[in-house]
């Protein structure tokens, strides 16, 4: 049995007898009762406990990249063929950007809430680490950098999502206390102050994974779990990917060069490969890696979660219809080369059906993220690679931002890092100009299912955004519609000069 699995597994078995008792008692936040905090088995149940909340499908297993990638314009909505004339429901409100949309509004508040209240249960763990009095526990310093870094993690993308790409105007409540507190909200500028402390703390308490966290991975340990499979917990490397993340999208003179130390770092620890082989690394292994699964070689930090295919596939496998790619030309080139991951959009091969019914009721649909062999299984070749789950990080990105940072300081230091990027995804060497709209456009391709792209978007800030061609069109673009939704009830108990 794999490591991710036996310790979900102990922990549902701790808690409770079944997964829906297990869940009911978490969103009674029994999963931070007081009587967890009396050993270092308590203290790691905990925080494996705030895992499985990210990894549910109210948070990052499938929900935040859903409505992120519905903002990028990955997505058509509605019915196939003859009978589609126009996307209608809430999706187009949260495609056309109208955030003050009743039925988008309830999704925003979902997000804003659910991640607070994990936010919230963040801040009890580590102040229960700070009073701490007991056993010295084995793994201290790591428990509190994966927490610090989890809560620097999830309020950077509330701050994407709900504040200001402006430093001087509002951003989020950035809150660093349990209980019931009314936190003030913070500048943007704020915000980035704070999560760049946190998670520079973080990076600090997290050298341990500088042994931990090697390649080719260390066999499981089973005397030490919590030191196994360092993919699955929030590591030194997914701390300073995110860091490269934050300077990339803060963008303050010299933020670029510092998201480009931190990418480089990452990238030549050599403990996340992009494939370099063409003869033995195609298609089929871009098939695997991320299809429902984490990436077993480029995952700087994926979440496991037992149910992707039923989270994912009841929107990209509806019969005539659901959510279908809206580009499925987005990987074919016109020159003689093939893009790897052409095969993340396709025709599902669906269990006892003829080829005209699969094209004609399915056609090309988003499967990046779905295990094949869940959909047909006599695909057993197709089978994933790695943990079932979820991408939070992947080292592309890395490349990508590197490359960026590099752009005019060494033009022949950014194309090799491009190079070795581009040439994984089948592409060989490019030999055109390095531009910002590539490195845009590359973006979009790697992560489409990922929840990334239209945080790209916002940083960008274009005038206008192309709207995908079931609506048509233009959108002109201003600050309301870059920055998501705030619940009303956020602002029921403050005075106007905290916001």
């Amino acid at each position: 049995m794999s490591r991710i699995v036996f310790v979900y597994l102990f922990l549902l078995g701790v808690i409770s007898s079944s997964c829906q008792d297990f869940l009911t008692a978490r969103d009674k936040s029994s999963i931070l009762e007081d009587d967890l905090f009396t050993n270092q088995e308590g203290v790691e149940e905990a925080l494996y406990g705030l895992y499985v909340t990210l990894a549910g499908g109210t948070m990052y297993g499938k929900t935040f990249p859903q409505i992120i990638d519905l903002l990028g314009q990955y997505y058509c909505i509605g019915k196939r063929g003859e009978e589609e004339t126009e996307v209608s429901g809430v999706y187009d409100r949260v495609i056309m950007h109208d955030h003050s949309d009743e039925r988008a509004v309830v999704r925003y508040k979902d997000i804003w809430a659910t991640s607070y209240k994990f936010v919230s249960d963040v801040n009890k763990l580590l102040e229960r680490l700070d009073a701490w009095d007991g056993t010295k526990l084995k793994h201290e310093k790591m428990y509190y950098g994966e927490a610090l870094g989890l809560r620097a993690y999830v309020l950077f993308d509330l701050l994407r999502m709900f504040g200001s790409v402006s430093e001087e105007n509002r951003g989020i409540p950035y809150v660093t206390r349990y209980g019931m507190y009314v936190t003030p909200f913070s500048t943007t500028g704020e915000c980035y102050e704070k999560i760049i402390a946190d998670l520079k703390l973080a990076e600090q308490l997290l050298v341990e994974d500088k042994q931990l966290l090697v390649y080719p991975r260390l066999p499981e340990n089973m005397y030490d779990l919590f030191a196994s499979e360092r993919v699955s917990h929030f590591n030194l490397y997914a701390v300073k990917a995110t860091l490269a993340r934050v300077y990339w999208t803060r963008g303050r003179v010299g933020d670029l060069d510092s998201a480009g130390m931190y990418a480089q770092e990452v990238i030549e620890s050599g403990i996340f490969p992009l494939p370099s082989d063409g003869s033995t690394i195609n298609a089929t292994h871009f098939v695997r890696a991320v299809g429902g699964t984490v990436d077993v070689d480029e995952a700087i930090f994926g979440l496991y979660v037992s149910q992707m295919y039923n989270l994912w596939s009841n929107e990209l496998l509806l019969e005539k219809g659901g959510w279908l790619p809206a580009d499925v030309d987005m990987y074919k080139r016109k020159d003689d080369r093939f893009d790897y991951r052409n095969e993340w959009i396709g025709v599902p091969n669906m269990y006892n059906m003829s080829l005209a019914d699969k094209v004609s009721i399915y056609g090309d649909r988003y499967l990046k993220v779905l295990d094949r062999v869940e959909i047909n299984p006599s695909d057993k070749d197709l089978a994933g690679i790695g943990f079932s789950g979820v991408n939070m990080i992947r080292v592309p990105e890395m490349y990508l931002i590197l490359t960026e940072s590099l752009l005019e300081s060494s033009l022949e230091e950014a194309k090799n890092f491009f190079n070795t990027y581009y040439v994984s995804r089948g592409l060989g060497n490019y030999d055109g100009e390095l531009t910002i709209e590539l490195l845009d456009e590359e973006f979009k391709k790697e992560f489409a299912l990922e929840g990334q792209y239209w945080f790209r978007l916002k940083k960008r800030q274009p005038a206008t955004l192309e709207l995908i061609s079931q609506i048509g069109g233009a959108l002109t673009m201003s600050e309301e519609k870059w920055n998501l939704f705030i619940p009303d009830e956020e602002f029921e108990y403050r005075d106007e000069s905290t916001y």
